[in-house]
């Protein structure tokens, strides 16, 4: 995504298994090269990072550099419950995810596929359009991120909140984003 001088660098925390094969170190470092040619700034970049941490110190640091992040990269090619719980935890703060996964690969995650929404995107990639799909990605990404504001309400709208995003099965948020976006719509037609 081009950045102008006046922008700043869109902050990418990259989620990948630990690098334990000739074969992610080349899967992963292209993913890096291609956010590093977007432009992109890696929040923590752990690939290169050589220290020995704790365990507790390793959730620290990959935590640390996950909240700092505007999105989220998984590359999920290889089965992983550290980056399950690294997409779990930025889309519980509202972080959005683009996972990928090398379509030369076989065995991609059903249950991530089948849980795109709002804050995530999955993706089967070649190395030949991988950069597009992350630069497309990337611009609505960011223009749909989350800006937190209060909002003050009656008690009377609250309750009729609380009713219509459980039935709908929506958080009050994501229904008051709906109410706003077919507000503005209607208002400037």
């Amino acid at each position: 995504m081009p950045r102008s001088r006046n922008k700043p660098k869109l902050k990418i925390y990259f989620a990948a298994p630990t690098v334990t094969s000739v074969e992610r170190r080349e899967i992963f470092g292209n993913v890096k090269k291609i956010l590093f040619d977007l432009g992109c700034e890696l929040t923590y970049d752990w690939m290169e990072d050589k220290t020995e941490y704790s365990p507790k110190e390793l959730v620290k640091k990959t935590t640390t550099g996950l909240l700092k992040a505007d999105l989220v990269v998984a590359e999920v090619t290889f089965p992983s419950t550290g980056v399950g719980q690294q997409i779990v935890l930025a889309m519980d703060r509202k972080i959005p995810v683009i996972a990928i996964h090398a379509e030369w690969k076989s065995g991609a995650n059903r249950f991530l596929a089948g849980s795109e929404g709002e804050l995530l995107r999955f993706f089967r990639y070649k190395q030949d359009n991988l950069k597009k799909i992350l630069s497309e990605n990337f611009k609505i990404l960011y223009k749909q991120r989350l800006v937190k504001f209060n909002f003050i309400s009656t008690p009377e709208i609250n309750s009729d909140l609380d009713k219509m995003s459980e039935k709908m099965g929506i958080s009050k948020s994501q229904l008051v984003r709906l109410i706003l976006r077919e507000w503005i719509r209607r208002e400037t037609n």
